[in-house]
């Protein structure tokens, strides 16, 4: 379970240093709750909730695959680190409005779990 506990080591980091941006930012605009319509709160508050939306199921099937014996290291790893380079690409790009970052973040997630959905189909349908 080496590459899946890995990744969701450096996912969890970045999810707690994308949640400790959001209390940071409220508690300078002194925003309790939700982003209290100002921009950068709104931009960090979906910086953190799109990796949490990805986050779970990415994670999961690489685990299944890494458990499966099926994946080779090298697989496991470029999956796994294409997932992390995607969210910190994707986050950046939120973070400081770039499209830069935003776009192509999104494009490596959205191939990373594609490419692992359907890897896992096909383990799963030997």
């Amino acid at each position: 379970m080496g590459a899946t506990l890995l990744y969701s080591s450096l996912t969890g980091l970045l999810i707690f240093a994308l949640s400790a941006n959001v209390t940071r930012l409220r508690a300078r605009y002194d925003v309790a709750h939700g982003h209290g319509d100002n921009d950068e709160i709104r931009n960090a508050i979906r910086a953190h909730g799109n990796l949490i939306e990805y986050a779970p199921i990415v994670l999961f099937l690489l685990f299944l695959v890494e458990a499966s014996g099926q994946g080779d290291r090298t697989f496991l790893h470029v999956v796994g680190g294409s997932f992390v380079l995607g969210r910190v690409l994707h986050a950046a790009g939120m973070l400081y409005n770039k499209d830069i970052g935003r776009i192509p973040g999104s494009l490596i997630t959205l191939l990373t779990l594609g490419g692992l959905s359907v890897y896992g189909l096909m383990v799963a349908l030997g």
